[in-house]
């Protein structure tokens, strides 16, 4: 259960970063 949430977190990270990138782009 805590491996999946902390799983999660990265991916919302990775993404968030990304749509900055674009953003920022």
């Amino acid at each position: 259960s805590k491996r999946s949430g902390r799983v999660h977190i990265l991916l919302h990270h990775m993404l968030s970063a990304e749509l900055e990138k674009n953003n920022g782009c």
